[in-house]
Order: C-alpha cells, then sequence, then structure tokens
C-alpha cells in the first residue's frame, strides 16, 4: 500500500469519525478498563497476567509549544549535538559535565515517557510522533552510562532518536492496521469505531508495548548492521537491548516477542483485541486472515509525520544534510548559533569539522581538513551555494552576509 493510499485512509477515517482534537474518556464500550488482573494467552507457549493498575499511557493532551519549539523531521535528517566550543574530547549532555551514572541507576523509564505518538482518529492536525529533545538526552546518558559523549559517539544521540522512533512508529502502524480492520465495516457508518474500543483495552495496550519494543531492536539492529562501521554499533545495541531489559512491565516483556514468528504472534493478538467483543468464536481472525493483512507495506512509513520537540535547546539540533559527493558532505543544523558555519564531513575517515560561511575558513579550534579536502570543499561549494546559502540564511538571517 504506498504512502498516498495509507493517506487516503487516514483521510477517510477522520471525514467518517471526525477528530475532537484530544483523548477521549474511556466509554462503557471500550474493553477490559476494569482494574484487576487480566490473564492472556498470545499462543501456547506465552501467557501474561496485566497487573490491575496497568493502563495505556497517554500523550498529553494538549501540545502548549510555540512552532519554535517544534521540527518536523524529514526522512534524511539526523539528530544531533553540538556546542559552541568544542575543545577538548568530550561533549556533554547535562550540567553535570563528566559525572559517571551510578551503577545501581534507576529503573529506565519507558520510551512512550521519552516520546510519544497523537493518533490520527483524535486529532486532525499535529497527529504523528514527537521526539522530546530531553528524552533523547535521557536515552543517550543511559546507553553509555555517564554525562558526556566522546566525540567521535556523536552519532549516539541519532542512534537514540531513533530507537524512540520505532517504538512509537510500531503505535502508528498499529492504528492504521486497525484503520484497514475497521473502514469496511458497516457499523462504521453510524460513528462506531474499533480504534478507540482498542485503545483503551487494557489487555491489548499491554502487548502493544511489549511488541513495540520487540518491533524497535529488530529495526535498530537492521538499520546499523548495514553500515561499513557496524562493528562499532554492536555494543550500543546491546545496551538498548540491556536498557529495555531494565525498562517497566510491559516494556521489558519484548524479548518473548523477538524473530518474525513471534513478532507475527504478537501482532496477530492485537488483532484479535480489536475485533473483541464482537468475534469470540475460534479459530480467531488472525488464524484465518493472519496480522500480516492489515501491517502489511507499512515499512518505515517516511508519511508518518515525525516532530522533534525543542524542551532542551542548548544542545539538541537537526542535521539537514546535502549529498555525498567527492569523499564528503555538507551539513546544516536547524536554529544553529553563530557565527554562520557549516558542517563538513570527511566520509571516508568518518570525521566532522565546521568551516565559517561564506569565507570558508576553519571555525576557530576545530580540526582544518587536509588541503586535498579543501580543494574538495571549495569545488563542492560551488556546486551547492545558492542551496547552502538560502537554507542558511533561514537559520541566521540578519546575521549572514550573502
Amino acid at each position: 500500500m504506498p504512502a498516498s493510499q495509507i493517506g487516503q485512509l487516514i483521510l477517510a477515517i477522520q471525514e467518517r469519525f471526525p477528530p475532537v482534537g484530544r483523548i477521549p474518556s474511556p466509554s462503557s464500550r471500550a474493553g477490559s478498563t476494569s482494574a484487576e488482573p487480566l490473564r492472556i494467552e498470545i499462543d501456547e507457549e506465552f501467557t501474561f497476567v496485566v497487573p490491575p493498575d496497568w493502563h495505556r499511557p497517554l500523550p498529553p493532551t494538549e501540545v502548549q509549544l510555540d512552532s519554535d519549539d517544534l521540527i518536523e523531521l524529514d526522512g534524511g535528517d539526523a539528530v544531533t549535538i553540538e556546542t559552541e566550543d568544542e575543545a577538548g574530547d568530550r561533549l556533554p549532555l547535562s550540567a553535570a559535565v563528566g559525572r559517571h551514572l551510578p551503577g545501581s541507576a534507576p529503573a529506565v523509564p519507558p520510551f512512550d515517557a521519552l516520546a510519544y505518538y497523537r493518533p490520527f482518529h483524535f486529532y486532525r492536525g499535529r497527529w504523528g510522533i514527537y521526539l522530546k529533545a530531553s528524552g533523547i538526552l535521557e536515552l543517550v546518558r543511559r546507553l553509555v552510562g555517564r554525562n558526556f559523549l566522546y566525540k567521535g559517539e556523536r552519532w549516539i544521540v541519532d542512534f537514540a532518536a531513533k530507537s524512540l522512533l520505532f517504538h512509537e512508529l510500531f503505535h502508528y502502524q498499529t492504528e492504521v492496521a486497525c484503520s484497514r480492520l475497521e473502514y469496511p465495516l458497516p457499523t462504521t457508518l453510524f460513528g462506531i469505531d474499533r480504534y478507540t474500543t482498542y485503545f483503551f483495552d487494557r489487555a491489548g495496550s499491554y502487548v502493544e508495548e511489549a511488541v513495540a519494543n520487540s518491533f524497535t531492536a529488530a529495526n535498530i539492529t537492521e538499520h546499523y548492521s548495514k553500515s561499513t562501521s557496524s562493528v562499532r554499533y554492536g555494543p550500543v545495541i546491546m545496551a538498548l537491548l540491556t536498557a529495555m531489559d531494565h525498562q517497566p512491565e510491559p516494556y521489558n516483556k519484548f524479548r518473548d516477542f523477538l524473530g518474525t514468528i513471534r513478532l507475527a504472534n504478537g501482532r496477530d493478538f492485537l488483532i484479535d483485541r480489536m475485533y473483541e467483543p464482537w468475534l469470540l468464536e475460534k479459530p480467531r481472525v488472525s488464524k484465518i486472515l493472519s496480522s500480516s493483512l492489515y501491517y502489511a507495506e507499512l515499512g518505515r512509513a517516511t508519511h508518518c509525520p515525525t516532530y522533534l520537540v525543542l524542551d532542551n535547546k542548548k544542545i539538541i539540533y537537526v542535521a539537514k544534510p546535502f549529498p555525498k559527493e567527492r569523499g564528503l558532505r555538507v551539513i546544516t543544523h536547524s536554529r544553529d548559533h553563530p557565527p554562520p558555519h557549516i558542517h563538513v564531513e570527511d566520509v571516508n575517515r568518518g570525521v566532522s569539522t565546521r568551516y565559517l560561511w561564506p569565507d570558508l575558513r576553519p571555525y576557530p579550534g576545530d580540526e582544518k581538513l587536509p588541503r586535498p579536502m579543501e580543494e574538495r570543499l571549495k569545488a563542492y561549494v560551488e556546486r551547492y551555494r545558492d542551496q547552502i546559502a538560502q537554507r542558511l540564511h533561514g537559520i541566521y538571517g540578519p546575521l549572514l552576509t550573502r
């Protein structure tokens, strides 16, 4: 199903069930909302008991943010950190520079406390995935076990952002799957949707969080295993899995859904919960149709709006790259600090530095490129000068002399 068709499905759902701009209150038709333990069976092998105090984490009812506090992310963007003075080999993640986290650190926050998803069933505008800058930094600290990064570890910031993105992306895919399920049902013509019922279903949301973490583990591993530098990613991927092990229940149940078959079993359970209480007889719907019918061709779903919430503006930036060419790439950072400058990545060496714009002198205190690379940089800038200048003008405005 191409992105255009998913977009049409979303618009059709919103026309049939007009969003009210908030999370609705649990209704009498919402399944499994009573505060009592629930015993659920995924298959013959796995049985869970949903604690009586478990309810789906809710996103903020209102996003009280100025437009300057939100950046919509494009597919090629990366999240990074930068400080004005990057002398030395350390990049602080918080005010407590260089302080190692204690070995007995508290439980890792659930990913839905570090990011969140606003469903299109409930929000017409600004629905989508929200990655909190503070949440990204918190996950980075958990991954490295300290309050700073070495400069060669800057990529871990984007790794953390992608980890949160994959978790929330599964929530989006599950809403799309439910939309595919509910749209053909004649009852929807009378305003009875299935997603609201499923959204408040304790059993469904409990398993969904565990499967979302499993989805994160599978996709982050696949994403970074394709890199030529995959060896350095292994320890950080293991740190991510360990962090998820130390999250509260049900997030830490993700290992029960690792692997293609177990992940499919988890999605099957979610589809069955979407049909309840209407279709309770056996065999269940998922055994006949399979959840792959509803989750098919969603992929990484770049058509899901994704925002960076700048609740920490000091060091978090969005890196917007220009094409790789001549062994290098120029990158600009959103809302970057003065003086006007560009970021230059030596692709072959994996080294990044900064150069002042427009005269292309090395940024004070930063590494100077070798002469051959500087010549390539000049040729690169000549080709993309207008595009680079236009983007920098949007960042620096009157500070920039074009």
